[in-house]
């Protein structure tokens, strides 16, 4: 539950009470209160007189309560929590990371094999349940009607074993699903990469680059107008993708990248060991971020 709540600040507003004393007393002042920023009350000083001029006079000018401001990393909450901010938010702003409905993502089965989902298709299965067909004479768990019906999957869902990435080993493990929600309608940016292969997502899903994790946005220096149509964007960026691993030589054997990986060797020195290039080590079955 520690996780499924986590919130960290990332940027807030130094003195708060002293920047809203001042969007105040600007309103009142006759002359530029920028000039008397050094003889402002201090920080718990202003706020009584914020409390006693401002919300205790009832005024009714709220204006200067919007200049703090306050950055919060939130992850892993539910769906209905992000629905109710969206819906009922005063002076807030959000970002959030999306997929495209038709992005694939891989499930590891028990024989090991691997089988794919459509993000649309989970969200439909999370959603209306799947689809079941009972014989006329019996009737679902539920008590449902003979015939063809949508019957809640979540359980099994969660315990699928997805494909996923540890930050902390660069190893590809299973983890599991924790909440599948539409982020609704949204500009999606499709990235070719150098195979073939494509990403589609919004401008802030994060990626994994060689330069560390970014938004989509800020890993291809993209630009875009109003319309969200891109003006510019950088094309010599290497991403960490989970796809099909293409060509051959000792680059594509994960024991043998494990080996020298935990030998403390560089991107650059395994490169030299396989005879390939560095892309190619960092395509390869391990994510080496290393220069």
């Amino acid at each position: 539950m520690d996780r499924f709540f986590t919130v960290e600040v990332i940027s807030q507003t130094v003195n708060p009470q002293q920047t809203i004393y001042a969007a105040m007393h600007q309103d009142y002042a006759e002359g530029f209160v920028w000039a008397e920023r050094d003889r402002f009350p201090a920080e718990d000083k202003s706020g009584e007189v914020v409390v006693k001029q401002l919300l205790a006079g009832n005024r009714g000018h709220y204006g200067p309560l919007e200049h703090p401001q306050i950055t919060l990393n939130c992850g892993f909450f539910p769906h209905s929590t992000m629905q109710q901010m969206r819906t009922h938010r005063v002076g807030i702003s959000f970002d959030v990371q999306c997929l495209a409905g038709d992005t694939e993502v891989t499930f590891l089965h028990a024989s090991g094999g691997l089988r794919k989902y459509k993000i649309s298709q989970l969200h439909d299965l999370w959603t209306n349940g799947e689809t079941a067909i009972r014989n006329r004479k019996i009737r679902g768990r539920k008590g449902e009607a003979p015939g063809t019906y949508r019957r809640d999957c979540k359980t099994r869902l969660r315990k699928m074993n997805l494909r996923v990435l540890n930050e902390d080993t660069s190893l590809f493990e299973t983890g599991h699903i924790q909440e599948v929600f539409d982020q609704g309608i949204q500009p999606v940016y499709r990235l070719i990469l150098e195979d073939g292969r494509a990403v589609d997502c919004t401008e802030n899903h994060r990626l994994l680059t060689h330069e560390g994790w970014q938004t989509m946005k800020e890993a291809m220096t993209l630009m875009i107008d109003g319309n969200g149509e891109v003006i510019n964007h950088r094309q010599d960026c290497f991403l960490m993708t989970n796809g099909v691993v293409v060509g051959e030589g000792l680059y594509r054997e994960k024991a043998w990248l494990q080996k020298h990986l935990q030998a403390g060797l560089t991107a650059k020195e395994i490169a030299r060991l396989a005879e390939c290039s560095v892309e190619a080590i960092k395509n390869g079955p391990i994510f080496i971020s290393s220069p």
